[in-house]
């Protein structure tokens, strides 16, 4: 009786359970300078989404940035200092604090001779008991900017992005296999 009730509890959670997968970019605006009227940046947030149907706890999200000309190698530490908390119930998605570009980089990712890289974590726990902590790590490159155009304050843009070339996307298990 005791392992069909462990077997039981092992089905729920893994079908109740929080999950937050891997961020989309949102929230894309150009930073107009008042006086002047010219763009000065572009920022953006990353979002992610609990797809579970329980709440995620002691949610918490770490972000990295590394600016550099297309063609370096890449090596990503974790430099997060203070993780950024949020509350992640059910289907909720939560924003990140915003990403600035400011004018001279996005006109260097404009002309395709730098790529920005964005990586780190989210970690987090289940609302079940004694349930080990969760971890979703992400690596999005920027290398382009489509459709941009610096006249048209209201244009639309879209970054041309890519998964990074490394392995250190992942989730859970996969995570401490590969890291």
């Amino acid at each position: 009786m005791r392992e069909s009730n462990r077997i039981n509890r092992d089905a729920l959670e893994s079908v109740q359970r929080a999950f937050i997968g891997s961020p989309t970019i949102t929230d894309k605006e150009k930073i107009v300078d008042g006086n002047t009227k010219k763009v000065v940046g572009i920022q953006f947030s990353l979002a992610w989404q609990n797809s579970g149907t329980t709440q995620a706890r002691d949610f918490r999200i770490c972000s990295s940035r590394e600016d550099a000309p297309i063609g370096s190698s890449e090596n990503l530490p974790d430099k997060c200092g203070q993780p950024f908390r949020d509350v992640a119930t059910p289907k909720r998605t939560v924003i990140s604090r915003p990403i600035v570009l400011q004018a001279p980089l996005l006109e260097s990712l404009i002309e395709g001779r730098t790529k920005v890289t964005i990586w780190g974590w989210v970690k987090y726990r289940d609302v079940f008991p004694n349930t080990p902590e969760h971890v979703t790590r992400y690596c999005v490159e920027l290398s382009g900017v489509l459709g941009y155009n610096n006249s048209d304050l209201t244009a639309p843009f879209a970054f041309q992005q890519a998964g990074c070339t490394n392995s250190y996307s992942c989730v859970d298990e996969e995570c401490t296999a590969a890291h």
